[in-house]
This record gives structure tokens, C-alpha cells and sequence, in this order.
């Protein structure tokens, strides 16, 4: 770098209007002092890049190029030089690197020369994985960009964008690395933000609150974005989505979204909690700084041992279908191991979250299936239903009016995420009774601490009438005579359909971590599972499953209802995400 003076204020703000109007946009071919730019590389709002060549050095670089409309404008370009120099001081493996800056002269703008990144965007990278990559994954792809981040925040450069279009991935030697670049917009702490008064700076899906409001930023800003970025590459959707910008932030601002673990049950409890502790609407709450988030998400990866970032980031790149097969099992057995441990410590919900986890990866996982069904139905659990997706969170749904005491609820084990969720994440209204203190034979509550059930109550299901008493289970001398006709013999006892009208059935319908919302015949309504149906008349009914709550239903199957009958029908998906019956699934409940 050619030592020179600073330049003038007139040189750096595009001088006279007429000098800014005269500058021209660059094109491939141009030469910019010993620069020949080759071909664009991206455009943006603030600039455009190109791949150049340096003739003197014979290298490859970056030209990023202020766009003449931002120079035009009053201190566009001292911004754009000013947040140049910030991002130069910047030495990180995971950063762009800024080589040197040129003001704006003879007819062009100001430019700066980054170096080249040879790669791919994560944003195409995703979508050549289909839109989203295994968590855990994610997870170490995105601690390499949290330690970028926390580097630039030790500088106090805040990045403001972060999102897939400005990560690369750059394949190196026998590895690959993770690259945070495009620093365009980029604020720096104690400098005044040189946009034009009410401009929105950033991309809207990866804005905190705050920066969508046009307040102060800090670094937890950074904190957010990764949130969003999190949730996005592990389940293939946005957090907070909208048909235009308007729409976006209004979503933004009410805090209100699905967990990720709801939308795809390979997200695990630890991951589905780093995600919400960065999507916290108050930046105080969110994770402390962007080093934390990094070591979390390290720990996260590194349970099922990925802890070589640039290694298992080139198998990304190279071998991904390998990659996923030797992954799933090792993944799934790791889920199974997790949920053994949370069984022997009675927490269920984290056990039937891990478990949610393990048969997502490994759909026929003989043993995770058996573990689900075993603490699905043991009495000591009660009847407990999976209200959110992978099971994350704890929601006993008990039958038939069970209730338990308060004392029990108090030892039932906390749910995998604290209270303060409940401020920015508003899950499905529950379709369980509301819990009430239950006593024990004696009139004292028990005090085990797991929950001790009491006998179903009728009162709190649709009552069902019972065909009259007839004559034969009365002693003889108690039947009155004449009025009713002699008793058949017992072998010859008429049954029920043909004294009285067939009896209404009962189906209850459930679907595996809630990854859908299931209903009979024409019930339209999206309601979260399970779904009560107490009087059902005897025949075929179709049962549907909704995989979202504007999504059109989907017809899982076709029961054939008998008088009386009480169906449990479990709804899971296959291996491509349909919905389905497993044979063998649908039985009868107490």
C-alpha cells in the first residue's frame, strides 16, 4: 500500500454536484488507476464489485466500487471511506480483507481493493441443499461467522447485514473456510451513521427490532441477525417472513414466531435455545455478545463431533450426501443417548424432544420409536402429548379430566425453556384441561414427585348414554311381573345394536411432535394436536392433516369406526415429510 495524503473533503464527497453528476457507473473492461476490472462479481444498494487484476502484483482482486447515486449524496463517500478504514484494521481468517482504499478522481468513484474470496455464497449453498442444512451443521457454519463478528465488534465495527448473500465459502487446500464479507453498511461505534434520515439500512428479515425502529445499534444487532440466520439455514424458512418489507418489520417488532424446533424436529432443544436467546426483542437479553454465541454453537457441534470446521465445511461442499449419511445415525444415537439421560432424571419432555430428534434423522429407528411409545403410555406419566415441534416443550395433555396436584406440578420437570419465551414466541393455545389439585384416598395430596394420576372423570367428556338395564342382570325375585318379557338365555342375549341405537364412537388423533394439524372429515378448524372427538357414529371417516395453518389439509386415511370404539390414531411422517399411519399405530384408549 503507496503511502499518500488524506484527501480533501471536496475529493471525498463526489466536490461540486456537477463533478458528482459527471461520474460515471463502471463497466467490465474499465481500468481504475493499475486496476482492469474483469467482470461484476455483486451489486448492492452502496456498491458494486468486480473481479480485477493487478497487473503490477499479477493477483486477483476485489474492487468494490461506490455506486455514483451514494456519492452524489452529501458525505456518502466519507462514510464509504470512513467504514473502509474501520473494516482495514480488521485481521480475522473468517473476514474479507481490505488491501487499500482510493478516493473518488477523474471521473470515477471511490473504490476499495478487498481480496478476492474464490467460492460461493452460503445463500446459493443453501439453495442447492434444498433450502436448509442438518443443524448441527448450521450450527458450526454459523460459530465461524460469530467469531468474525465478535472481532468486529472488539473494533467496535457493528456489521448490520448479516445474512447467506454476504458469507462465503471458500474451498482452501484440503479444507474450506467460512467468510464474512461486505461490510457496506457497516456502523462504527462513535462515528456519526452518515445515512439519509430515515433510510433503512440492511436487509429487512435480518433486522433487530431496534434497527428496524431507526434506534441506536450495538453489537447485539449482530446477535439477532445470526438468530434469523440460524433459524433459517436449519429448517429452511424465515423467522419473521412477509410478502414486502412493510410486513416483515411489522412481524419483527411483535416478536412473534414458531420455534425452529417446531419446524423441522432435527432442531434439538440446545439449538432451538441459542436460537431464541438471540431473537430476544430486548438486546439486553439476548446472548451476551457474539463469543458466547460462538462457543455455544461449538459445543452444540461438537457433541456429535464436529469440531474441524474447515474440514467438515469442505465435505459440505464436496461429499454432502455422504456427509448426511454418516451423520444421521451417529446423530440419532446421540439423541437416543441424551434422551436415556433425561428419562433417569424425569424429565420428559427433553426425553421425548431428543427422541423427536432421533427419529427425524433415522425414521425407522427401532429403539427411539419404542422409547417414544413406551412414555407416551405409561399411566404414571399420565396421557402426554407433544404440543411442539420435536417435542421442545412440555405440555400434558391428561384425559378424560385428569388433573394433578399442585404440589405435583410444581415437581414435574421444567420445560426445556424459561418463562420469558412466552414474551416473544406465543405457542398454540392448549386443548387440555386446566390442571387442579387432586387428592390422594385419604384427602392429602401425594407427594411423589411424579405425578400421581387420578381416575378419569366422565363428567369432563361428552356423557354417554348407556342402553337401559335390561331384565337378566336383575335377581329373579326382583323382575317385575309381567311388565317385562321373560329373559333369553345368556347365550342368546340380544347385543346392544340390537336393543338400542349403535354407540357413538371416540377418536383422539395425534401427530408426532406436532409437525401438523390433524382433523376428521369436514372439522376445517387448524387447531394443535391432540384432537378430541368424542362422538363419532359408527362407519368410514377420513381423517386430514394440515402441514400449516393456511396450508390445505391433506388426506392421511380412512378409518372404519365400529360402535362404540375408542381410537388413539398417531399421525408421523415418512421419510419425504407426508403425513402418514404407521400400521399398527391406531388403537383403542382407556
Amino acid at each position: 500500500m503507496t503511502e499518500r495524503n488524506d484527501p480533501s473533503q471536496e475529493e471525498l464527497d463526489g466536490a461540486h454536484p456537477s463533478q458528482a453528476s459527471a461520474i460515471q457507473p463502471p463497466r467490465a473492461g474499465d481500468v481504475l488507476g493499475r486496476f482492469v476490472l474483469e467482470y461484476p462479481l455483486g451489486h448492492g444498494a452502496m456498491a458494486t464489485v468486480f473481479r480485477a487484476h493487478d497487473p503490477t502484483l499479477g493477483r486477483r482482486v476485489a474492487i468494490k466500487v461506490l455506486n455514483p447515486a451514494v456519492a452524489s449524496q452529501s458525505g456518502g463517500a466519507e462514510r464509504f471511506r470512513r467504514e473502509a478504514m474501520a473494516v482495514a484494521a480488521l485481521r480475522h481468517p473468517n473476514i474479507v480483507e481490505v488491501y487499500d482504499f482510493v478516493p473518488a478522481a477523474g471521473g470515477h468513484s471511490a473504490y476499495l481493493i478487498e481480496e478476492l474470496i474464490v467460492g460461493e455464497t452460503l445463500q446459493s449453498l443453501l439453495q442447492a441443499r434444498g433450502g436448509a442444512l442438518i443443524p448441527e451443521l448450521a450450527a458450526l457454519v454459523a460459530a465461524e461467522v460469530a467469531e468474525a463478528l465478535f472481532a468486529a465488534h472488539k473494533h467496535g465495527v457493528v456489521h448490520r447485514d448479516v445474512k447467506p448473500a454476504n458469507i462465503m465459502i471458500e474451498r482452501r487446500d484440503q479444507g474450506a473456510r467460512v467468510v464474512l464479507a461486505d461490510f457496506g453498511v457497516a456502523h462504527v461505534g462513535d462515528l456519526t451513521t452518515m445515512t439519509a434520515t430515515g433510510a433503512m439500512v440492511g436487509s429487512p428479515a435480518y433486522m433487530a427490532p431496534e434497527q428496524a425502529r431507526g434506534q441506536s445499534v450495538g453489537p447485539a444487532v449482530d446477535v439477532w441477525a445470526m438468530g434469523v440466520l440460524l433459524y433459517q439455514m436449519a429448517t429452511g424458512k424465515l423467522p419473521f417472513a412477509g410478502r414486502d418489507p412493510i410486513t416483515v418489520i411489522t412481524s419483527i417488532c411483535k416478536g412473534e414466531y414458531r420455534r425452529a424446533g417446531q419446524i423441522d424436529a432435527r432442531v434439538g432443544p440446545e439449538l432451538d435455545r441459542i436460537i431464541v436467546g438471540c431473537l430476544r426483542p430486548n438486546p439486553s437479553d439476548r446472548i451476551a455478545s457474539a463469543q458466547e454465541l460462538a462457543m455455544q454453537l461449538r459445543a452444540c457441534a461438537g457433541h456429535v463431533g464436529l469440531t474441524d470446521p474447515s474440514k467438515v465445511v469442505r465435505e459440505l461442499l464436496d461429499k454432502p450426501t455422504q456427509l448426511a449419511e454418516t451423520l444421521a445415525p451417529k446423530l440419532a444415537a446421540h439423541a437416543v443417548q441424551n434422551a436415556r439421560a433425561f428419562v433417569r432424571k424425569r424429565q420428559l419432555a427433553r426425553a421425548l424432544a431428543e427422541l423427536g430428534r432421533a427419529v427425524a434423522y433415522v425414521p425407522n429407528h427401532a429403539e427411539a420409536s419404542r422409547m417414544i411409545d413406551r412414555l407416551s403410555s405409561q399411566r404414571k406419566w399420565g396421557r402426554v402429548v407433544l404440543a411442539a415441534g420435536g417435542g421442545a416443550l412440555l405440555a400434558a395433555a391428561i384425559w378424560g379430566g385428569v388433573r394433578w396436584s399442585a404440589q405435583h406440578k410444581r415437581a414435574l420437570p421444567a420445560a426445556p425453556f424459561d418463562a420469558a419465551v412466552t414474551e416473544t414466541i406465543k405457542p398454540p393455545a392448549p386443548t387440555s384441561i386446566a390442571p387442579a389439585p387432586v387428592a390422594a384416598a385419604n384427602g392429602h395430596t401425594t407427594p411423589d414427585a411424579a405425578p400421581v394420576l387420578a381416575a378419569p372423570k366422565a363428567a369432563k367428556r361428552v356423557p354417554r348414554k348407556k342402553p337401559e338395564v335390561i331384565a337378566t342382570s336383575l335377581p329373579p325375585a326382583e323382575v317385575p311381573a309381567p311388565t317385562p318379557p321373560p329373559p333369553e338365555p345368556a347365550a342368546a342375549k340380544p347385543t346392544p345394536s340390537e336393543t338400542v341405537a349403535p354407540l357413538p364412537a371416540s377418536v383422539r388423533l395425534f401427530a408426532r411432535f406436532a409437525f401438523c394439524f390433524p382433523s376428521l372429515d369436514g372439522d376445517n378448524s387448524r387447531k394443535a394436536p391432540p384432537r378430541i372427538y368424542d362422538v363419532v357414529q359408527p362407519g368410514p371417516h377420513q381423517v386430514f392433516c394440515a402441514l400449516t395453518k393456511e396450508g390445505p389439509r391433506v388426506l392421511v386415511t380412512t378409518l372404519s369406526v365400529k360402535p362404540g370404539a375408542r381410537l388413539d390414531v398417531n399421525i408421523v411422517p415418512d421419510a419425504t415429510g407426508k403425513p402418514i399411519v404407521p400400521a399398527g399405530s391406531s388403537g383403542a384408549h382407556p
